[in-house]
């Protein structure tokens, strides 16, 4: 009995832990064709001409294969800044692909849920976007000013983090991503989890953001797709993550199924949910890119609006615990008053 049981748990973590990786090649496959079709919507709600969606994966294979070659002739600064390019590339991508192993497509229980931690998520996506930024702060004096303006624009989401943790606890007294949407995939988005819902939507107000061409074209080769696959994968993972939030009744416990060809069903049915929802909030992103604003206005309306919801969600959080409490503490008291007339007529 023991020994079956030590079995079924060895088994439980292989599965686990190959999910996790076909979950990595997933994003890497799907991040492009997601960044490509995002450009697409984009481009046809504005009304010019629109890219194809696969452009943008076409392209990162193409660079992959290229060689990153430099010129017999440089300088010393031109050097150190491919450098720069090679070592912002490599921790662009490395961090967004770790962080994309923590955020749960279409499954719970993957072999990374004891790190899938909204602080340590969060962390590692800001770290990737810094590291892609950082190759244009060695360019013209008005592209280094606005990538600048971008990378300090990053700590806007701090305090959008820390109002999101602040619902965590209120729910499950953690900030475990997947113990939280495991929490979660029973309740109403309109009842109990209508303060995940908006905490989701200051996610993607917050986190959004285009991967700009000035990037790709900062760099070659090999460094210039992987800068290219590491903006794509950041937008991918908080589509991904607010698409979680808001709908955690489509992810899939690999627990509850019954057999071999049930949890590879329900793995199907899972990663479809997961693009559709993806393309879903793509639609969204698209259509408020309509608004015309200044890079500064932009930040200032993200902001705003990511923080006005989590002040709506906790509320919302705070009003429910406190109506719960009052009718405890009603109840109490009727049980109280009762006991005490009961005695009385004794």
């Amino acid at each position: 009995m023991v020994r079956s049981i030590k079995i079924m748990n060895r088994m439980s973590f292989f599965s686990a832990s190959a999910l996790s990786v076909i979950q990595t090649g997933l994003v890497i496959l799907v991040a492009p064709v997601m960044s490509g079709f995002h450009s697409f919507m984009s481009a046809r709600f504005a009304g010019v001409a629109a890219p194809p969606v696969l452009r943008r994966l076409y392209l990162t294979r193409k660079y992959w294969s290229e060689l990153s070659v430099q010129p017999a002739n440089v300088d010393v600064m031109a050097s150190q800044a491919n450098v720069i390019v090679a070592v912002a590339a490599t921790s662009g991508i490395t961090s967004a692909l770790v962080a994309s192993a923590l955020v749960p497509t279409s499954a719970l229980g993957l072999a990374t849920a004891p790190l899938s931690d909204i602080l340590t998520i969060t962390f590692l996506l800001m770290a990737s976007y810094i590291s892609c930024q950082l190759v244009l702060l060695n360019g013209l004096s008005e592209t280094a000013a606005n990538t600048f303006r971008g990378i300090i624009s990053v700590a806007a989401i701090i305090p959008v983090i820390f109002l999101v943790s602040v619902i965590f606890f209120t729910k499950s007294a953690t900030t475990n991503l997947d113990v939280v949407l495991s929490s979660l995939r029973s309740e109403s988005p309109f009842g109990d989890g209508a303060p995940f819902v908006l905490a989701a939507l200051a996610l993607l107000i917050s986190g959004s953001s285009s991967g700009s061409d000035e990037i790709e074209t900062s760099a070659q080769g090999t460094d210039r797709a992987m800068l290219m696959l590491a903006c794509d994968s950041i937008s991918l993972v908080w589509l991904t993550l607010a698409g979680d939030l808001l709908w955690p009744g489509s992810l899939v416990v690999i627990s509850e199924s019954a057999g071999i060809l049930d949890s590879l069903g329900n793995l199907g049915l899972g990663f479809l949910l997961w693009i559709v929802r993806c393309i879903m909030l793509c639609i969204v992103l698209s259509v408020s890119r309509l608004i015309v604003a200044g890079p500064v206005a932009v930040i200032r309306m993200r902001t705003t609006a990511a923080l006005l919801l989590l002040l709506f969600a906790i509320q919302i959080v705070f009003g429910s615990h406190l109506a719960s409490v009052n009718s405890l503490g009603e109840t109490l008291q009727q049980e109280i008053s009762r006991d005490h007339a009961e005695g009385k007529r004794l």
